[in-house]
C-alpha cells in the first residue's frame, strides 16, 4: 500500500521523460585551440539526425555532411537526461596558455544551455560536475571520424579515471 503512494511522482516523471523525448532536439559542439596533432573543429546535429562537421584546417575550412543513426539520437536525448545536462553550470576550469576551449550548446524544445570546458584538474571542487559534461563531449566526439578533427577523448578519459589528488 505504501507503495501507492509514490505512483503520482513516477507518473510525473515518466510524463516528463516522456514529453522531452518528443521535444525537437539540436546540439552543437565546437573544440577549438592550436594542437599539435588536428585542428579545431565544430560539429552542429539537427533533431532530424542531419550534421555538419566543419574542421578549420589551414587554409580553407572542410565540410562534411552525416547522418545520426535514430539510435544514436536516442542514446543522447538518454545521456543528457542521465547527466542532467541543463543542470551543469555555463563554465568550468581555467585559462592557461596553449589551451583547449571545448563548448557543447543543447537545445530541448524551448531550453538552451551551453557548457565551455577550458583547462579542467581533477584537484577542482567541481570535478564531478565537469565530468558529467566530459560524457556528453566524449559521446559526441564518438560521433564521428574525421584524422583532421583534432581527438581530445584520450586526455577527457584520463579526467573520468583520475580521482583527486
Amino acid at each position: 500500500m505504501s507503495m501507492l503512494r509514490y505512483l503520482p511522482l513516477l507518473l510525473c516523471a515518466l510524463t516528463a521523460t516522456l514529453a522531452q523525448a518528443a521535444e525537437p532536439l539540436t546540439v552543437s559542439m565546437k573544440v577549438s585551440g592550436l594542437f599539435a596533432k588536428g585542428y579545431s573543429w565544430q560539429l552542429a546535429i539537427a533533431d532530424d539526425g542531419a550534421a555538419k562537421l566543419t574542421v578549420e584546417k589551414p587554409g580553407a575550412p572542410v565540410h562534411e555532411s552525416l547522418q545520426i543513426p535514430p539510435a544514436r539520437l536516442a542514446e543522447l536525448r538518454e545521456l543528457l537526461q542521465r547527466e542532467r545536462f541543463f543542470d551543469l553550470g555555463a563554465s568550468y576550469g581555467v585559462v592557461v596558455p596553449d589551451s583547449s576551449t571545448t563548448t557543447l550548446s543543447v537545445h530541448v524544445g524551448k531550453r538552451t544551455h551551453t557548457v565551455e570546458l577550458q583547462y579542467l584538474r581533477t584537484d577542482d571542487p567541481h570535478i564531478e560536475e565537469m565530468r558529467r559534461a566530459l560524457r556528453v563531449s566524449i559521446f559526441l566526439r564518438g560521433l564521428f571520424q574525421n584524422p583532421d578533427a583534432v581527438d581530445l577523448r584520450r586526455y577527457d578519459e584520463m579526467l573520468l579515471k583520475d580521482s583527486p589528488k
